[in-house]
């Protein structure tokens, strides 16, 4: 998806695990944003479509992202 977090633009995956949500970055050089009632972020759009096949890269995401909550 693609929002505003605090007056900046970002371009991230939307997940929630037990009540909490995280905004998910693609590169490993980022961390996840947990969002809670502090953070100002604004939902703009979703992105429709992509040149490389994400279905691929979804598994490897959520992997990721599971490895990090621990």
């Amino acid at each position: 998806m693609v929002g505003i977090l605090e007056n900046e633009f970002i371009l991230r995956a939307y997940f929630k695990k037990n009540s909490k949500e995280y905004l998910m970055p693609d590169s490993p050089y980022y961390k996840p944003i947990e969002r809670n009632d502090s953070t100002q972020f604004e939902i703009w759009g979703v992105v429709p479509h992509v040149i490389l096949d994400q279905r691929r890269r979804t598994s490897a995401r959520i992997n990721r992202f599971e490895q990090l909550l621990r």
